[in-house]
């Protein structure tokens, strides 16, 4: 009788969620474009100091799970080149490469009544392999393999366009990274473990998408 009891209102308690709630499930993508001088690159990518362009894509799929929380899966790809420019002799050093990756992904959204723009809070963890290539006059000088485990946390600005359309905004947070590096000339002569925080805030790492839910 009293697991009957539990049944009843536990069902009870998903059919009003799911009353409250219509549009559960979401799908969406993210991308992002820059173009900007730094230090270095971070994740996957082993550039020196000179202009960076970078491509960002990660589409996602994922459920609300309360009034506040969404959690689901997403995929990341990016691919990077870095020119550094050598003064002797008018020629400059060029590193390109990619990284692939995915993880879990969940959401706190700071203002679930407001209608016009949410606020929300994204912590995820995600798997990322990346490989990057560093050439001098088309030469290969050296080459570049992380397999790494990232844990970021990302503020969003969403932007509902109609009941299952949303415009989204995603921002560069705090994330820390650690893994494993392999790295030499023709083949991979040298490993050792890293690990990285940034906190920067990189503006230049913004990424843009729509979502509908469904």
């Amino acid at each position: 009788m009293k697991y009957c009891l539990l049944i009843f209102m536990l069902t009870n308690t998903v059919k009003i969620f799911a009353q409250e709630t219509p549009h559960i499930w979401f799908v969406g993508g993210t991308v992002g474009f820059g173009h900007s001088k730094n230090q270095g690159i971070d994740g996957a990518f082993s550039g020196q100091e000179g202009r960076q362009t970078r491509f960002i894509f990660s589409p996602y799929i994922g459920r609300v799970v309360h009034k506040r929380w969404d959690a689901g899966i997403q995929f990341n790809s990016s691919y990077a080149k870095t020119r550094e420019a050598l003064n002797e002799d008018n020629h400059e050093l060029v590193d390109e490469g990619w990284s692939l990756g995915g993880g879990l992904f969940f959401r706190y959204n700071m203002n679930p009544n407001q209608e016009k723009i949410h606020f929300v809070l994204e912590p995820s963890v995600n798997f990322y392999y990346g490989t990057s290539e560093t050439k001098n006059r088309d030469v290969s000088i050296s080459r570049f393999e992380t397999t790494s485990l990232v844990l970021g946390l990302n503020p969003l600005c969403i932007l509902p366009l109609a009941s299952e359309l949303k415009f989204l905004i995603r921002l560069d947070g705090i994330n820390f990274s650690f893994g494993k590096a392999k790295f030499g000339t023709e083949s991979f002569t040298r490993k050792r473990n890293f690990s990285n925080f940034n906190g920067l805030f990189d503006l230049t790492q913004t990424q843009v998408g729509v979502e509908v839910s469904f």
